[in-house]
């Protein structure tokens, strides 16, 4: 598992230059990151450490063809440079207004020194791309934004389906993880999830509008200033403005949970109709009910009325989407002796008919969670 990037000196070659390096005369003195610091260098990219830090300067010596090639705004940053610019080794000092710590991982990608965990929602993925992010978005970048966007979107998708898929696959890990250290005899510790606050903050530095739906949905779902190891959320990250969206956002997901998931599922059950597809029929329905399941909406209204009312694992308004996967598991499951009433009362082409329909509205609600953020109204 690759570590998060480490910030401080301690990463870089404790070696400055003093006069005596320099091709002109400089007061300058820099510290020189360890990777990304090449004698046949022709450029030493310069920053300072966030929010002033330790006062230090950090400079990394590589190619202006590789710089320029990769990015148009840095292209004309190195057109625009003159005589009077300071000099290190005979190598031109260049000046960024980033973060040390940023610019030293979008060096390092540049330069293929970064790997990138592939596991979904690592922990340490967001750590490790959002310097780059940042800046791949400032510089205009885009090779690296197309390398880098796609992580965040698969861990974060903007598909209901592709969102299930994680979450089944969470849950799998979870489970492996589980069964191993029980097998081993030794305590069980869950891998730490990403920062959901963190994918929130990042997105929208580096304008990636399609993670922002899933982000805020799952700080919707979690209880804001109770991270923990496993599941962390540093609330500091997210403004006044997330805040409100994530304290909206939950009401008017409640809402529209009650509405899909109750109000218009009862309609259909209490008019005896289940969107049936081609082909299929009710298996207990009468000769003369061809396009109605009484015998199989009644006990199903009955059980589903008592989930949606009672506030039972099933039905959760703070995170429809778990529950009614939940739910359909349930009504999926095969006939057997120990089947649940709704089970043994409810034929298995209608309960399937209302796993379909549940999971139909499911995906109204996720494509609808642009508009339950206000997203579009974000100046990005």
């Amino acid at each position: 598992m690759p570590s998060s990037p480490q910030a401080g000196p301690s990463r870089l070659k404790q070696q400055r230059t003093d006069d005596s390096d320099l091709g002109v005369a400089s007061t300058r003195s820099v510290v020189r990151d360890e990777k990304v610091w090449f004698d046949d260098g022709n450029v030493v990219v310069c920053a300072a450490a966030r929010d002033g830090g330790d006062g230090l300067l950090y400079g990394f010596r590589c190619h202006a063809s590789v710089l320029a090639a990769r990015s148009p705004v840095l292209k004309a940053r190195l057109e625009l440079a003159g005589a009077d610019d300071d000099m290190l080794d005979g190598a031109r000092c260049i000046d960024l207004n980033d973060a040390w710590e940023d610019v030293r991982d979008l060096m390092r990608m540049l330069y293929g020194f970064m790997s990138i965990a592939f596991e979904r929602r690592c922990n340490d993925t967001v750590a490790l791309i959002a310097g780059s992010l940042r800046l791949a978005t400032k510089y205009e970048m885009d090779d690296i934004l197309l390398r880098l966007v796609p992580l965040l979107e698969r861990d974060w998708p903007s598909r209901y389906t592709e969102w299930q898929r994680g979450e089944v696959e969470l849950r799998r890990r979870h489970e492996e993880q589980k069964a191993a250290a029980r097998s081993n005899n030794i305590p069980f510790v869950p891998d730490a999830q990403q920062d959901p606050a963190a994918v929130v903050q990042v997105a929208q530095q580096a304008r990636i509008r399609s993670v922002l739906p899933a982000a805020f949905y799952e700080l919707c779902r979690r209880d804001i200033g109770d991270g923990t190891a496993h599941r962390p959320l540093d609330a500091s990250r997210l403004s006044r403005d997330d805040f409100q969206r994530i304290t909206i956002g939950r009401e008017r997901i409640a809402a529209a949970a009650r509405r899909l998931f109750v109000d218009e599922l009862d309609r259909s059950l209490l008019n005896d109709r289940l969107p049936l597809a081609n082909g299929e029929r009710c298996l207990r329905a009468g000769q003369n009910e061809r396009n109605r399941q009484p015998a199989c909406c009644r006990p199903l209204y009955a059980w589903w009325h008592e989930v949606a009312g009672r506030g039972t694992p099933y039905f959760s308004p703070k995170d429809p989407f778990v529950a009614v996967t939940r739910a359909c598991a349930f009504l999926l499951t095969r006939d057997g002796a120990g089947g649940s009433l709704v089970q043994v009362q409810a034929c298995a082409t209608c309960r399937r008919a209302l796993a379909r329909l549940m999971h139909a509205q499911a995906q109204k609600l996720w494509d609808g969670l642009p508009q339950v953020f206000e997203l579009n109204a974000l100046p990005i």
